[in-house]
Formats: structure tokens, sequence, C-alpha cells
């Protein structure tokens, strides 16, 4: 019965012209899905190919099989005897001492990198770019991926991650009380109190669909990446052109990804079929892969390949997924093309560092390679040396050719007595002289050692933590003590860098892309109320349109933050200086004290800035104002202005009644020395005024005054 995936075409056909067309108006070429089928698995091939006749993962075998260091069975030769098998795990501990130092280094601080904005770009902007790529870090275990993808690096010379976004959907549960309690206000003031009943202590359960997005940052296990054979650029995978990965996924993993609307999977019913039917088989892991695992005495998980489960839902179906710049094309089974689309991410998704790299190459070495032949060394000469030792703590003896002497094996006690014949027992019996291991072999393994520490940087007084050998006084001052810690950073100065180069800094200009190209307003803005209080105050046209530099914090690299945290106390004694601010105020500068806050919690590291530094409610703000020394001189001014301008007025009101009463009073004597013919004259006037008064028609007569009309 022929299988039910049926084949988009022939894998191993070559791309026909006919099958790449360019339509009008778009600059990019179009595949059928034939071609992509052939360009997928041929490029699949061809790279492991490569990868294989290069003896690459021969090398990768040879430094896991180092790291672990399983015993081997051998005897001597003629007998059942077990000779000396001691592992020795120099590879082991060299790994083990130089990755928690690149990691530390790379994580001295929690916040492993800052973010040095443009002059054009406010300071909030990029302290909130700096949360908001801090949560994205969390969100995909940067730190723990990394640290785990070091450890490879280290001891095979190469990791590789792959990044991307996603976004799912999910049921989140809510509880929400029953009933809110209730509040009584206190008679003398303060908070209100909560009052709880038995109801209020009730909560029902509510459940809603959410949609959450999130960065990808995983480590491919070497063997399952395939980068194009013409990369030699290290630490740069995105530039290889393209990349081809095989990974493997089940009936749920197929299913799921139909929600995306770039891949083509069939419907349930289609899906369950080709799983439920015996005639489609798992195809088989790449040759790399299998040669990886050979090695049974080396222990790792089991082949994705291989099926465990009798559930044939769960059975293993091959994914070859090939990434360029802008394409993204994806074959199941070597088959059918589920996915052939343009992607958003901007770079080939995929991230490399090397512990040492390798002229005109991509890939580096590690340990493993450096220091393996060390560890062999080590371990022959252990080895034979403990076969040496076994002859003297067991030893031969020499029997004399006619004595009789038992030749059997015999068990012998304490104060035991032996017969023998002879007058002399001596001369029946004697130790056969035994082998003497030569110094020459510990001198040889003491700079076996030495070798393999100071290729790798591994060496005890450096990485290790350990001072060197008796005698040594490098630790006892604190020049000697300046000195290791110099050694130290300076033995894993290369492969920190190669690290923050290869994999931090693009996957931090990574985040800051997908950021603005995914995630709204109102989702940042509840992503940053969770971490900062100003969120809510950040302008978003400035921070989507911020141009940012990255800069990182590794212990090696900068020690940016010790520097301003050295530097701080001097700047706050500084900018309190009240001569230097009233300077500024007379030229229209000043301190802003709030970023002076945020830089010295930026430098701390608290986390609880938001509980620290509240704004003041209008009662504090009044009582503020009250306690302001500067509002109550202000005010003492205003009152005693007015008190003046209030004694000024009366002043003035007394000169002003002063001269009326002077005026009046030179009235009055005016008209005690006016004469005779001056009142005669002034009372004649007044008779006539009155009679042309009587005379006029609107005189009424009575009233003494005029008709009004």
């Amino acid at each position: 019965m022929p299988s039910p995936l049926v084949a988009d075409g022939n894998a191993t056909a070559p791309v026909y012209p006919e099958d790449v067309t360019l339509p009008s108006g778009l600059p990019d070429p179009k595949y059928t899905d034939e071609a992509v089928l052939s360009i997928v698995c041929q490029d699949f091939e061809r790279a492991s190919n490569w990868l294989n006749n290069k003896m690459w993962v021969l090398h990768w075998r040879e430094s896991d099989t180092l790291y672990q260091s399983p015993r081997s069975q051998a005897v001597f030769e003629g007998s059942s005897v077990t000779r000396s098998n001691v592992s020795r795990f120099n590879v082991a501990k060299a790994v083990n001492s130089l990755a928690p130092s690149i990691n530390g280094a790379v994580f001295s601080d929690p916040t492993p990198f800052e973010i040095r904005p443009r002059p054009n770009v406010h300071q909030n902007s990029a302290r909130a770019w700096k949360e908001t790529i801090k949560i994205m870090l969390e969100l995909c275990d940067f730190k723990s991926e990394l640290s785990y993808g070091t450890e490879g690096m280290v001891n095979q010379g190469t990791v590789i991650y792959k990044i991307g976004w996603e976004e799912y959907t999910e049921i989140e549960t809510y509880w929400e009380r029953k009933e809110a309690p209730k509040q009584i206000e206190m008679p003398l003031g303060g908070p209100p109190v909560l009052i709880f009943t038995k109801e209020t202590d009730e909560f029902k359960k509510i459940e809603k669909e959410v949609t959450k997005k999130r960065p990808i940052f995983e480590k491919c296990e070497l063997g399952t990446v395939f980068p194009n054979p013409k990369w030699k650029s290290p630490n740069q995978m995105w530039k290889a052109g393209w990349v081809v990965q095989e990974y493997y996924l089940n009936y749920e993993d197929l299913k799921r990804l139909r929600d995306n609307p770039d891949y083509d999977i069939p419907d349930d019913d289609t899906l369950r079929f080709i799983f439920l039917s015996e005639n489609e088989s798992t195809d088989g892991q790449n040759i790399l892969a299998d040669t990886m695992t050979s090695n049974p005495s080396v222990h790792h998980a089991a082949q994705e390949d291989e099926d465990y489960s009798e559930d044939p839902l769960l059975k293993p179906m091959q994914v070859l997924e090939w990434w360029s710049e802008k394409e993204v094309r994806t074959v199941l089974q070597q088959k059918v093309v589920i996915r052939n689309a343009k992607h958003t991410l901007g770079q080939i998704p995929y991230l490399s560092a090397n512990f040492w790299n390798i002229e005109n190459a991509g890939l580096g070495l590690g340990v493993g390679r450096i220091a393996g032949s060390d560890q062999r060394v080590d371990a022959g000469v252990t080895n034979a040396a403990l076969d040496i030792i076994a002859f003297a703590v067991q030893p031969e003896y020499a029997i004399a050719r006619g004595a009789n002497v038992p030749t059997q094996d015999q068990r012998r006690r304490l104060g035991g007595i032996r017969l023998v014949d002879g007058a002399d027992a001596t001369k029946a019996v004697a130790l056969v002289p035994q082998p003497v291991v030569p110094a020459d072999a510990w001198r040889a393994l003491q700079v076996s050692n030495m070798a393999a520490d100071a290729a790798t940087g591994a060496d005890q007084a450096a990485v290790q933590g350990s001072l060197p050998g008796r005698g040594s006084s490098v630790g006892r001052s604190g020049t000697g003590a300046g000195m290791l810690q110099s050694a130290s950073q300076g033995r894993i100065q290369a492969p920190v860098e190669r690290v923050i180069d290869g994999v931090l800094l693009p996957f931090l200009k990574f985040l800051w892309r997908q950021v603005k190209q995914n995630l709204t307003v109102q989702e940042l803005r509840a992503l940053l109320g969770n971490e900062m209080t100003e969120a809510i105050f950040v302008d978003f046209h400035d921070f989507y349109n911020a141009d940012l530099k990255f800069d990182t914090v590794a212990g090696t690299r900068l020690a940016a933050r010790a520097r301003m945290a050295q530097a701080l106390p001097f700047l706050l004694e500084i900018f309190g200086n009240q001569a230097l601010v009233q300077q500024m105020g007379q030229i229209g500068w000043k301190v802003n004290v709030l970023e002076v806050t945020n830089m010295v919690m930026d430098v701390s590291e608290w986390q609880n800035k938001r509980d620290l530094i509240v704004p003041m409610t209008d009662e504090e703000k009044q009582q503020m104002q009250q306690n302001n020394p500067d509002l109550q001189k202000a005010q003492a001014g205003a009152q005693m202005l007015q008190q003046k301008h209030q004694n000024d007025m009366e002043l003035e009101n007394q000169k002003i009644q002063g001269r009326i009463a002077a005026q009046s009073i030179k009235d009055q004597h005016q008209k005690l020395i006016e004469s005779p013919l001056d009142r005669a004259t002034s009372f004649a006037e007044r008779t006539a005024d009155e009679r042309q008064e009587q005379s006029s028609p609107y005189f009424t007569g009575s009233g003494g005054g005029l008709n009004q009309p």
C-alpha cells in the first residue's frame, strides 16, 4: 500500500527554469513547490555531507567522549588480570571552570546590557526600552539557555542558537471575589478599614483566553543545523546565506502549526490518517546525528527519530527548515512542502559563537580538541604508572629450581609459618626485583597538565579559584590579588567578546526590531505597567522612533556599572552644592532631581523604585507649601507690605482731614472779617435769584421747588 503522504515532486530532481517565475512588480523570484522540495532536500544533503567529509562530526564526538571520559576494559597480556584504567577529567574540569567564568562575565549584572540613547532621544524612552527588552529576555529564559549553550561552546568549539518570535493563545485563570469587603471610615481620619466576612472570602474562578507574544531563543544541537558550506564569518551565522535545520514533530506539533497561516497543514482527519498509517515511517536522522550518538558508553538522550511510545500520534516526522535572509521553506518527510513564504525576521534566525576561531571558517575549536591530547597523556601516564606500582603491591616470586616449594597459590596469613627444604630458606624463595616508575613520567605528567591549562586558559590561579602550589606567595598582597583578578579576566576575554558580539548584541537588536513590529502601544503599556510607574508617561512616538545603541556590562568588557557606582557619590556632592545650583540658575539651567534619583536607582539595581518614590497627595502638597521657608518668607513680606500700605493710607487720610479742617477754619475766619458792603451785595443777589425762581412757570409755590413736567 502506498504512503498516504503524497510527495509534491522528486526531491532529487534539478530545478528547471519553468519552476522559477518573476511576477511583474515583485523584486524577488517565486519558486514552485517542486523547486522548493528539490532545493531544501538537496541543500540539506550537500551541507551534511560536507560537514561529515571534513570530519567535524568526529571532532565533536571526540570532544564529547573526552568530556565524559568513559572507562574501557583492558587486561594484561596472556592473563585475565585487569589493567589500570582510571578516568581523567581534564577536559571536563577545564570546561566547568571556563564556562561559569564566561557566564559570570556576561551576566556580571542582573541586566546584562545598557542602552545609550542618541542625543535626540529622551532618557525616559531609553529607560522604557531597557525595561521592555529586559522583560523579553525573561520571557524566553535567555540566561539559562545562553549558559547551557556556553558549556557546549567551550567543549566542542561552537554553539548555535535559533531565534524567532511566536504568538499563541492560552487559557489564564483569575479569581474574583463574590462580594467586596466593606469599608469603615475612621472617626479621627486615616485610611479606611476593610471588614472581611465569610461572604467576602469566597471567590469565583474565571477563565479567559488571552493572546501571548514572546521571543524565541533556544540552543540547537550540533549536527542538526547545516549552514552553507561557504560560510566563513565566525560568530556571524546570519551571513551564511542559507541554513537548513532538521528536527522532528508529532501530530500535536503539526496541529499547532495550523494556527499559523504561513503553514499548509492538512485537516485533522488527513493528518491522523498519515500518522496512523503503517506505510508512513519516520525518516531517519542524518549521518551526523547518528555518528554523534554512536558511542554507547557516552550518555545522551535518545535520538529524535526514535519512537519510544506505542501511541501512533506521537510518532516523530522529519521536518527540514530552510532559511535565508528573506525566505523560509519547510518540507515534511522530504516529500511535502508545508511552508513556502517570506518571513519578517529581517535576518537568518540563527546566532553562533566560537571558543577559538579558525581562519576562513565559521566553526571553531573547543577545549576537547585543544586539551584532549593532554588528557590522553595524563590518563596514559597515570595508568601506566599504576600498572608498575601494581607489581610492587603484588610482587612476583622467584623459586629455586628443584626446591621443595609449593608452586600453587596459597593463602598467606600474619604470623604464619611455611616449611621449605634446605638449610637456607632465602635461597629457595626470593622476590623478583620490581620495576620503578621513572621520575620523568611524573615530570611529563606535570608538564602536560600545565600545557593544557595554559592553552585553554583554565589555569588554577586565574580561573579555577585555587592558588599555585606550595611556596607561592602570589595571593599574599593586594598587587598579587589584583594580578590574579586581571589574569582571570584576561584569560576569558576573547570567548566573552565572541559570545557578546555573536549572540548577545545581535539578539538585543533583533528584539528591538520585533517589539516595534509586533507589540501595540496598549500591549506595551500593560507590559511596562508592571515594571515602572512612569510607563503611562512614556512618549511612544519617541519610543517607536528612538535611535538606540546597545552596550554590554560584561565584567571584562566595560565594567561600566562599577565606574558609575564609584562616580555617583561625587556627582551627588557636586549637584548638591548650592553655589553651583545658584550659578546654573543665573544662566537659565537647573538640576533635574528626579533624573538624579533615577540614576541612583539604576546603578543600585534596586527594584522597589515604584514603591520608594511616589507622587504627593493634595494634602501633602498643601502641607509642603505651608512648610516651605521661601513661601513663608514671601507671605511675611506680603503681610508687611500690606501693613505698610495700610499705614500710608491712614496717614494720608489724616493729612486730608487736617487740610479740610484748616480750610474750614480759614473760611470761617474769612466770613468774620467780611465787610458790610460785601454782605449787602450778596444779600441782594440772593433776593434777585429767589424772585426770578418764583416767577418761573415751573414754580409750585407751596413746596419751594420746581414743577416737574
